[in-house]
């Protein structure tokens, strides 16, 4: 029989594992039915993860770091459009984007989900601190490739946008995840996307508006309280 590489073997694993929680959730989800589902022995299981916790914290690693190269599929989106394109539109292909990978891959954010409710009972604090991190920064990438395409500027701090963000894509996420509802998920990514827009204005305005409270010209300085000649 072929000896498969750890790192191949990692690799099925995980999947694996992403199936078997996905079908049965944490409960389901032994070093036994996992080793099976992979088509492996338990031993070459625990040979490469040494707990079942450490195999559960490689499987939300995972699955972050994917939603985060997803994240960065989309500003490479963003790239292609040549002509200008507004703010609103931009964002509602990001967001189009990222349903797109909801629907065509439902079992890595069912796991996800059910492995971020046993993560913060087991208190894997620093696990979802990290898995956080990964999620804002992408978005706060995201969102400022967005405006910079958009030639206009967030009229809030960029990571306070970040956060609204990934509490849409978690509401759209769980609601789509309970009711399997593309149509639904949809219309709420292109409402979402409309809504974020409206906290950006156009460069031009913000520019406009700085200049009217400008000081005066040193021409205008210099003419003011001369009297006649």
């Amino acid at each position: 029989m072929k000896r498969i590489p750890p790192a191949q073997r990692r690799e099925a694993l995980i999947a694996a594992a992403i199936r078997v929680i996905a079908a049965d959730g944490m409960a389901g989800a032994t070093t036994r039915a996992v080793a099976a589902e992979a088509g492996m022995s338990l031993a070459s299981l625990h040979y490469v993860f040494g707990s079942r916790d450490a195999l559960l914290e490689a499987v939300i690693e995972q699955v972050v770091d994917a939603e985060a190269r997803a994240a960065e599929d989309v500003l490479t989106v963003f790239d292609s459009h040549g002509a200008p394109i507004s703010l609103d539109a931009l964002l509602a292909t990001g967001l189009g984007h990222f349903i797109d990978g909801l629907v065509t891959s439902p079992d890595d954010e069912l796991a996800l989900a059910e492995l971020t409710i046993h993560a913060r009972r087991a208190g894997m604090t620093e696990l979802l601190d990290q898995q956080r991190r990964i999620y804002l920064d992408a978005a706060g990438r995201t969102l400022a490739q967005a405006a910079t395409h958009a030639g206009a500027e967030w009229t809030v701090p960029l990571p306070e946008v970040a956060k609204l963000l990934t509490t849409q894509l978690d509401g759209i996420t769980y609601s789509w995840l309970a009711h399997r509802d593309e149509a639904s998920a949809r219309s709420s990514g292109r409402f979402s996307a409309h809504w974020l827009a409206a906290l950006a204005v156009p460069k031009t305005t913000v520019k406009s508006s700085e200049s009217v409270g400008a000081s005066p010209s040193a021409d205008a300085r210099n003419n003011e309280g001369a009297g006649p000649c």
